[in-house]
């Protein structure tokens, strides 16, 4: 089998004069295998959130069609609801572990704390050359977006978009 699902089968014995057929239909379960989280790591700053998902295999390495209840904890100094919802702490930083578990099976994901005053702060940003889509960069007060393009990096005309801090 390939898949989970179900399967008929049949079979046709003969002796050459007479003959006899059988079926039988055969469901093959999902069983749990691994459970993947996701973001696999991330940066969080002191006090604040990042939800995560978790996704669960069967032994096909096919994600359940309905999946199963998540038991959702931390190991280090954050906290995790059991949405996944994972809440930096305020006074320090840690690397904790986020894991998503049913039963034995548990998959997990790396959380870097970053102090609330090292946040990171661009201060610009430039084209160097003329690469084919010129860059940019925004910051909405939470999460930066940064477009850009590149060519020949490491030939003799580098075109690149690049991002920096004072």
């Amino acid at each position: 089998f390939t898949q989970a699902g179900t399967y008929n089968l049949s079979v046709t014995i003969s002796d050459g004069a007479l003959s006899t057929t059988s079926s039988v239909s055969v469901l093959v379960a999902q069983t749990l295998s691994s459970i993947s989280v996701s973001p696999s790591s991330t940066i969080v700053t002191q006090g604040m959130s990042r939800a995560f998902t978790a996704t669960a295999y069967d032994q096909f390495g096919d994600a359940f069609v309905s999946p199963p209840t998540f038991n959702w904890s931390v190991t280090g100094s954050g906290s995790v609801t059991q949405a996944g919802v994972y809440t930096a702490p305020t006074g320090m930083t840690p690397v904790d572990t986020v894991t998503a578990s049913v039963g034995s099976i548990s998959g997990s994901a790396s959380v870097s704390v970053l102090a609330a005053s090292q946040g990171i702060a661009v201060s610009g940003d430039a084209d160097i050359g003329a690469p084919s889509i010129a860059g940019s960069s925004a910051f909405d007060g939470t999460t930066y977006a940064i477009s850009a393009s590149g060519a020949d990096i490491f030939g003799t005309s580098d075109q690149l978009h690049y991002v920096y801090t004072q």
